[in-house]
């Protein structure tokens, strides 16, 4: 198995088990990055920032929009590959 199908493997393991675990706020979140389509570093950090501000804990936020990214690079691999 190549080192790239590794990573996206443990990724999208990571992305079940933070399914499984995840408050209702990180839920939001992810559902709010993922139907927004947010895509530069400056529109994650304005709605982190919003969110932050509605008193979701920064370790909810933090854990939330990593993952996010994370899935945005598959994503973003896969298209570039096919």
């Amino acid at each position: 198995m190549s080192e790239e199908k590794t990573r996206d493997n443990e990724i999208l393991r990571r992305y079940q088990d933070f399914l499984d675990r995840a408050t209702r706020d990180q839920q939001l979140i992810f559902m709010l990055f993922s139907e927004g389509g947010f895509t530069t570093p400056e529109e994650i950090r304005e709605s982190a920032t919003i969110l932050l501000q509605r008193d979701v804990s920064i370790s909810e936020v933090t854990e939330a929009v990593e993952l996010f990214v994370e899935l945005k690079l598959i994503d973003s691999i896969d298209r570039s590959q096919h």
